[in-house]
């Protein structure tokens, strides 16, 4: 029963932990963790501009459909009906 426990406890940290982070140096590891903390940084910097350019799309008058639309859009509601 022993030997159980602990082949589930190796399987969970090998799991959990990659294999830079069981192999490599220390400094190679660090480096990544940055290059991986940089990318979180610019993914949620770009998700806030997004959150704002939606917003401000948002806050902006609808176009007026022109003639030619709103008769291309007729036809389409009476191909969909």
């Amino acid at each position: 029963m022993y030997m159980v426990k602990v082949a589930t406890v190796w399987g969970r940290i090998m799991k959990m932990m990659t294999r830079e982070q069981l192999f490599a140096a220390p400094k190679v590891v660090r480096r990544a963790n940055g290059r991986f903390d940089r990318g979180m940084e610019a993914v949620s910097a770009a998700r806030a501009r997004a959150t704002e350019i939606a917003q401000q799309c948002a806050a902006l008058p609808k176009l007026i459909p022109t003639a030619s639309h709103r008769r291309r859009l007729a036809r389409l509601r009476a191909s969909v009906s």
